[in-house]
C-alpha cells in the first residue's frame, strides 16, 4: 500500500491554508534561506496558536512537544520533519520551496547526515504548495 497526503493545496496564495490546521501543537521547521522565504510568513499566519520554531542549521533535536510539524523547505527540510513527526506521533504539513524533488510526497526519509537511506514513514498528511513560493525556488 502507498501512503498519500490527505490534501494536498496546490494554488496562489495555498500558505494561507495554515490558519485551518486541526487543534493542537505546532512547530514550524525550516532553515535560514526557507525561513526568510516562508517560514517567516507561516509565523505570522499562525501567530494565535504560538508555534515553536526551529532553524535546522547543524543538528536537529529530535523532541518536539507538538502535534503538527510545518517543514517549511526542500527534501532535506521536509524530510527533517518527516523524521521529527515519526519519533514524536506528529503530523507534517509539508510546505515546499522548490518544486525539484519528490520529498514532498514520499512516505521515506533519507537524510545522508543522519546515515539514513530510505527509511519508511508516513506521508506528509497535508501539502501546501504555494504557487507565488514555487515560481522563485532558493539556489
Amino acid at each position: 500500500m502507498i501512503g498519500l497526503p490527505r490534501q494536498i493545496f496546490l494554488e496562489e496564495a495555498a500558505l494561507k491554508r495554515l490558519k485551518d490546521i486541526p487543534e493542537g501543537r505546532v512547530l514550524i521547521l525550516s532553515d535560514r534561506t526557507t525561513y526568510r522565504i516562508a517560514g517567516k510568513r507561516a509565523e505570522r499566519i499562525l501567530k494565535n496558536r504560538k508555534p515553536e520554531t526551529r532553524i535546522i542549521s547543524d543538528g536537529l533535536k529530535l523532541k518536539a512537544r507538538a502535534e503538527w510539524i510545518v517543514a517549511v523547505g526542500g527534501g532535506r527540510i521536509i524530510d527533517y520533519g518527516k523524521l521529527l513527526a515519526l519519533k514524536n506521533k506528529a503530523e507534517l504539513i509539508a510546505v515546499p520551496t522548490a518544486p525539484s524533488h519528490d520529498g514532498i510526497f514520499s512516505p521515506t526519509i533519507t537524510l545522508p547526515d543522519l546515515n539514513l537511506f530510505s527509511k519508511p514513514a508516513k506521508p506528509p498528511f497535508w501539502v501546501i504548495a504555494d504557487l507565488e513560493i514555487l515560481r522563485e525556488p532558493p539556489e
